[in-house]
């Protein structure tokens, strides 16, 4: 049987993975997510939020590991940097070289990211 936050968060999971925006919360406000690697749902995200493409988006994790992708380039005393800053409010800019859609980095060369504690 379900909890009822078990069923939230499959509700959730299944929106994401079908191209949907969910809204979650952050240590300051609640925020917009979705897919990052699908362009129709990031597209929608930005519609949503009137936010023009070339600013960027914040990727936002859960978990640290999630972000292994983009921090692995990174010199180990700023990785432990930000592995000690976070899960919190803490955004950090990082190279994406190219390791996300246009659409999350904008006109950067870096893309924001951040590991919430919620």
């Amino acid at each position: 049987m379900f909890s009822p936050a078990s069923f939230r968060m499959r509700l959730c999971a299944n929106v994401v993975a079908g191209g949907g925006v969910i809204a979650c919360p952050t240590e300051a406000v609640w925020g917009l997510s979705c897919d990052p690697f699908s362009e129709s749902a990031v597209q929608r995200l930005l519609d949503l939020k009137d936010r023009p493409a070339h600013k960027g988006l914040i990727l936002v994790a859960g978990d640290e590991s999630q972000l292994d992708f983009l921090l692995e380039d990174l010199p180990q005393t700023l990785r432990r940097k930000l592995s000690v800053s976070w899960p919190g409010p803490n955004t950090w800019l990082v190279p994406h070289h190219g390791r996300v859609p246009a659409l999350v980095h904008g006109r950067f060369e870096s893309v924001a990211v951040r590991v919430s504690g919620h």
